[in-house]
């Protein structure tokens, strides 16, 4: 991240608000949540993580009750720009596909597309309902997720 993404937004002439480390499950959701309940202003995330964490911040915020900016004004839109750092990156080998997964140019294409203002691409999300056994008497739960869809090659 410091080596690599920060020079580019930098050199870009992006400003760089806030830089933030999670500190366990579901913090990236909280972050981005407290981030657009607070402005009211288009917010965009340099994401540098896996699939896990783009799925927490979706459901975080999809799924959270609106305080501040949010609860009185029609929500700021939200940007993500990923830098794949996970185990599969799934999502991100679906919007780019890898040439040579060690090659940086590769991970940093979502980044490149943000910095050039290039085509944004919309994130499709699923909602998958949850229901648990009868016997429970748990209400439904609701899942939000990315829509991911994986070439096979047989």
């Amino acid at each position: 991240m410091n080596t690599q993404v920060l020079p580019l937004l930098e050199k870009a002439g992006c400003a760089v608000t806030k830089v933030v480390k999670t500190e366990g499950a579901e913090h990236a959701g909280q972050i981005v949540v407290d981030l657009l309940d607070s402005s009211s202003a288009h917010l965009t995330v340099i994401l540098c993580s896996g699939d896990g964490t783009l799925h927490e911040i979706i459901n975080t915020v999809s799924t959270s009750v609106p305080q501040g900016h949010r609860s009185v004004e029609t929500p700021a839109r939200l940007n993500l720009a990923l830098v794949p750092c996970g185990t599969a990156n799934a999502l991100y080998s679906s919007f780019f596909p890898p040439a040579n997964e060690m090659d940086n140019d590769w991970k940093l294409q979502s980044l490149r597309s943000f910095i050039a203002q290039g085509p944004v691409r919309p994130l499709t999300l699923s909602i998958t309902t949850l229901s648990s056994p009868p016997s429970l008497r748990q209400p439904p739960k609701g899942e939000h997720s990315p829509h991911i869809v994986a070439d096979i090659v047989r």
